[in-house]
């Protein structure tokens, strides 16, 4: 039974932007150099819903958009039916899926076509309290990532799941080398419906195998 989230008031939203969260140099993002009138657009674009606050925000900080430039992207975006945020409304029943189809986009760039969205489906997939990052180590789960290719990746982590991590769609759990990798519930829904329903079981057939063959 999904629950309602807490939204934020027009105060929290407001200093979680100026708190410059998801940038390496706190204090020096985009988000604190913004106007108050631009950051409370932006709060109000998503109907202060701390999720969808989340993905802009790591969205502007890892592009260096403009509080503008993503809330005219948000807008523009298509409704997706299912992820649309109806037993967990949050102001506007696009904003879920709205936010996740800009982040993969943008996380995209430079990297093959649909390994971002394939790094993602691994994670919506599985229990979104997280999954071991030694999954990623599986020949099976990387090429499947990759798309019969080779994964790349720096300091052994996926470069996919590295970008996932600066947007805001997954958040590491203690180190790489031996940590768990979380998803938000209501990004689950998002990706499980963008996701073509055949990559999806040909993939939870890939993941179980690796987990029958871990016991």
């Amino acid at each position: 039974r999904a629950g309602r989230p807490g939204l934020f008031t027009a105060e929290e939203a407001e200093a979680y932007l100026r708190g410059d969260p998801h940038s390496a140099g706190h204090g020096h993002g985009p988000l604190p150099a913004a106007s108050e009138a631009d950051t409370a657009a932006l709060a109000a674009a998503v109907g202060r819903h701390p999720l969808a606050l989340s993905v802009a925000a790591s969205t502007i900080v890892a592009n260096a958009m403009t509080v503008a430039d993503w809330i005219e992207e948000f807008t523009a975006t298509e409704v997706m039916d299912d992820a649309a945020d109806e037993p967990d409304r949050g102001g506007d029943p696009h904003l879920v899926g709205a936010t996740w189809q800009g982040a993969p986009a943008r996380a995209s760039t430079g990297l093959a076509e649909g390994v971002v969205e394939r790094a993602a489906m691994v994670a919506a997939v599985q229990d979104p309290d997280g999954h071991p990052t030694w999954l990623w180590d599986r020949p099976a789960v990387a090429g499947w990532v990759a798309g019969g290719h080779t994964l790349a990746r720096r300091h052994g982590m996926p470069v996919a799941v590295q970008r996932l991590l600066e947007h805001g769609v997954l958040e590491l759990r203690g180190a790489w080398r031996d940590g768990r990798i979380t998803l938000h519930r209501l990004a689950v829904r998002a990706i499980r419906e963008a996701a073509d329903p055949g990559a999806l079981a040909e993939l939870a057939g890939i993941l179980l195998e690796q987990w029958l063959l871990a016991i």
